[in-house]
């Protein structure tokens, strides 16, 4: 196995890529095929979760347009006795199979709060930190008047590339895991009814992937629900 890259690669523009394994990424039915077992270990600080379970996959169904949700159908095999014969949708966030070409940038301003900022966000701040509309511009000086307009983009070119960086992978991919399960959790009312069960919040382990990053995957466990698909209705 080859060894992570230790030299930090960057685009064209200068800004800085996250971490990316250098052997070829398996394909997705190396994990997720049909006949495949995924032993799911519950998270802790999730009660509705089962301490951990084994599910044989019947389908991969591949990834929504967010190129991060993966939907794996599969049934319990294992696991406590309730459990046992399911019919579930595996909802995975697994951080090897998201394209570079999702990652959003994070601007110097940002990066600068980050490093300053140790607590956890809640919800709100998460939510705020989503929003990409500003543009880096908002955060330097408007431009001088009495600067010549051409020696003023230059130096506005070089500070642009300053510090800027992708989000990791595994970040993106956790990102999507923690909106989801918020999700399951403020709508707990309506599961079994217009959306399904929430069986809770687990965890995949890959212990032979190349890259750190890539070996806890995050998973949401729903069961299987009968119906039409809410973008499928006119």
């Amino acid at each position: 196995m080859a060894q992570p890259r230790s030299v930090l690669q960057t685009d064209k523009w200068g800004a800085i890529l996250p971490p990316m394994p250098s052997d070829p990424v398996p394909p997705s039915d190396a994990f997720y095929g049909e006949g495949n077992p995924l032993t799911l270990v519950g998270d802790e600080s999730d009660p509705t979760a089962a301490a951990k379970l084994t599910l044989k996959i019947e389908r991969d169904l591949g990834t929504l347009k967010n190129n991060v949700t993966r939907r794996v159908l599969g049934k319990v095999t294992e696991g406590p006795p309730e459990f046992i014969g399911l019919s579930v949708v595996a909802l995975v966030y697994d951080p090897l199979y998201v394209p570079l070409s999702s990652l959003p940038l994070l601007w110097p301003k940002r990066l600068v709060e980050k490093r300053q900022n140790d607590e956890p966000e809640s919800d709100s701040e998460a939510e705020a930190a989503q929003d990409d509309s500003k543009s880096w511009m908002d955060y330097f000086p408007r431009p001088d008047p009495n600067v010549n307009p051409r020696i003023q983009n230059v130096l506005i070119n070089k500070v642009s590339v300053i510090g800027r960086s992708f989000k990791s992978r595994a970040e993106y991919a956790k990102d999507f895991f923690m909106k989801e399960a918020s999700c399951y959790r403020k709508l707990q009312k309506y599961q079994g009814t217009i959306i399904p069960v929430c069986l809770g919040s687990y965890t995949l382990s890959f212990r032979d992937r190349e890259l750190e990053e890539d070996r806890t995957v995050h998973v949401l466990l729903c069961l299987y629900f009968h119906g039409a698909r809410l973008d499928n209705i006119s």
